[in-house]
């Protein structure tokens, strides 16, 4: 077995309790509280610029020219992306720190922290959840969704056959560097892709209860 497939395994709890949870019901049938779903987008929005450095961290301290390669466009991608969720959803950058939420200012810590300082190969298993998980929610949701959604069209980009190509990619790096790596090394890629799906959970948990890191603090 892959350590990519322990990975998922070792977390499929919280892929079943992330496609039950009422936020994304919400988006299957549409019935999402638009506040809700602007609040999420403006924490995505955040979350991306931080996840762009990430993955330009990983391209920085990659040995593998088609992993820097990878990587490197990865996080051109992710830009861009944000631009887009500015540009079609928001109207303007989100700058005030009193506007995060706590799942997205601990993820976006946790994973330039993973970049950052951990091995490589921990490095990556910390981002994988965050393309791998939100393929397979992408692509139940779509499943499942109303295409009267006001949401459809948001959903419809993490099911793309584009998408699944980028993840089906990462997997493989994944992968490939757990193959040649030590036995605490692979143990640590594990509980890094363990920390970052429990972090994602959060994530869009907060969203769903508009839980500010400001306003918990107080």
């Amino acid at each position: 077995m892959n350590l990519s497939e322990k990975a998922w395994n070792k977390t499929a709890d919280f892929y079943q309790t992330i496609i039950s949870h009422p936020f994304n019901r919400g988006l299957m049938n549409g019935t999402l509280d638009h506040k809700i779903f602007r609040f999420y987008i403006e924490q995505d929005q955040l979350f991306l610029k931080a996840f762009a450095r990430s993955l330009a961290l990983i391209a920085a301290r990659s040995e593998n020219p088609d992993h820097i390669a990878q990587f490197l466009k990865f996080a051109g991608n992710t830009i861009a992306a944000e631009q887009t969720i500015i540009a079609r959803y928001i109207g303007k950058e989100v700058k005030d720190r009193s506007t995060i939420s706590l799942a997205c200012l601990s993820l976006n810590s946790y994973l330039l922290q993973a970049s950052s300082l951990e091995p490589v190969e921990v490095a990556v298993a910390s981002v994988l959840p965050c393309f791998w998980l939100y393929l397979k929610v992408g692509q139940e949701v779509y499943k499942q969704a109303n295409s009267n959604s006001p949401y459809f069209e948001w959903i419809k980009n993490y099911a793309s056959e584009q998408f699944a190509l980028d993840v089906e990619t990462v997997i493989t790096i994944f992968d490939e560097l757990a193959e040649n790596a030590s036995q605490p090394v692979r143990d640590k890629m594990l509980e890094a892709f363990y920390q970052s799906s429990v972090l994602e959970y959060h994530f869009w948990n907060d969203a769903y209860e508009l839980r500010v890191y400001d306003a918990i603090c107080k």
